[in-house]
C-alpha cells in the first residue's frame, strides 16, 4: 500500500475479501510471493501508463471451503497476446533490466505445485486483470 501511495496509485482491497489466519491452500510464503509479485507488476504497469487515466489497482482475496480466489486488476499499460504468452518464461521481462523476469515464473511454479489455475485478461493501453484460483487444500 505504501509503495502504491508513493506513486500516487489508488490501491483498493475489495470489501468482499476474506482470508483466514492460515490459508488451507497456500503457505504464508506462497501468498506473499504471489500477491507481492502481482502487485509489484501492477504498480509498474500503472506507472508506465502515459494516458491521463485513473491510476488504480484493486485486490480481492477470498478463501472458503471451495477454494482460494485472488484477483489483481490494474489500469496500467496492458499486454499484447504475444507478451502474455511469454510472461511465465524464466528471465522474460519487458523492463529491460538485469535480474528481472522471475516473478511470474515463481507464480506459475506455485500454481502448478498447489493445484491452481491462472487467467490473464489484458487490454493494451487499458489494463490487466490476473485471476488465480486454488482448489486443492494442503495436506
Amino acid at each position: 500500500l505504501n509503495n502504491a501511495r508513493e506513486y500516487d496509485i489508488e490501491m483498493t482491497l475489495l470489501a468482499t475479501s476474506y482470508l483466514p489466519r492460515h490459508s488451507e491452500y497456500l503457505t504464508s510464503t506462497e501468498l506473499v510471493t504471489v500477491i507481492g509479485n502481482l502487485i509489484e507488476n501492477a504498480i509498474e504497469a500503472v506507472n508506465a501508463q502515459k494516458a491521463d487515466i485513473q491510476r488504480s489497482i484493486s485486490l480481492q482475496i477470498t478463501e472458503d471451503r471451495k477454494g482460494l480466489l485472488i484477483i489483481v486488476s490494474d489500469t496500467g499499460i496492458g499486454m499484447s497476446p504475444e507478451i502474455i504468452s511469454k510472461i511465465y518464461d524464466n528471465g522474460f521481462t519487458t523492463k529491460g533490466d538485469e535480474n528481472r523476469g522471475i516473478g511470474m515464473k515463481l507464480i506459475r511454479d506455485i500454481i502448478d505445485r498447489d493445484g491452481g489455475s491462472i487467467e490473464v485478461d489484458s487490454d493494451p493501453g487499458s489494463g490487466t486483470t490476473f485471476t488465480l484460483i486454488f482448489h486443492e487444500q494442503r495436506s
